[in-house]
């Protein structure tokens, strides 16, 4: 095991752009990995609406470089964030845990959910945008998978193919923050 925060750096060009930043720091082993797993909760986020696959892709940014939380990249536009990790370099593989999520003022300080489900895949942003679904949000209002579609992946639905339980029979609405209604489905 290794502590991102503490591995070696690699600086790479920044191949989205969108925060304007000409470079990333991540870490090395994120990098160099033959395969790289995301391996996050399903949760609401504050500030993004859902923290998922793509989101997770902040733990390979150099804490070393950037602190802990990164807030450097909230300051920015974390939504601008996630796109411009992910476009620089994308997990080859997705397991998203939401047999226990999260829902309400998440990461923090959210409430737990039962939803009872595993989504994996190895398209991050079709992953995310099924997660989406099944939280009841709207994938394409959702900034970082917006920038994300027909880029890094495909959101809509009928470009996913999905193999396993229907959406509609285990989605169910998260809570979201009061400001983050608009992402509802």
């Amino acid at each position: 095991f290794v502590d991102l925060n503490h591995d070696d750096v690699i600086r790479t060009p920044n191949l989205g752009s969108a925060t304007g930043l000409s470079d990333l720091h991540f870490a090395s082993s994120a990098m160099t990995a033959d395969v790289l797993v995301s391996i996050p909760k399903m949760k609401t986020h504050h500030w993004l609406g859902i923290s998922l696959s793509l989101k997770s892709m902040f733990g390979t940014l150099s804490g070393a470089v950037y602190g802990w939380p990164r807030n450097h990249f909230h300051k920015l536009n974390p939504q601008y964030a996630v796109f411009d990790f992910n476009r620089t370099r994308t997990p080859d593989y997705c397991i998203v845990d939401g047999v226990v999520a999260m829902q309400g003022d998440g990461p923090i300080r959210g409430t737990a959910l039962d939803a009872g489900v595993l989504v994996f895949g190895d398209s991050a942003t079709a992953v995310d945008a099924t997660c989406a679904r099944i939280m009841q949000v709207a994938p394409e209002r959702v900034t970082y998978l917006r920038l994300a579609a027909g880029i890094l992946g495909p959101i809509q639905e009928k470009h996913i193919e999905q193999r396993g339980e229907a959406i509609a029979s285990v989605a169910r609405p998260f809570e979201l923050v009061e400001h983050l209604q608009i992402l509802r489905a």
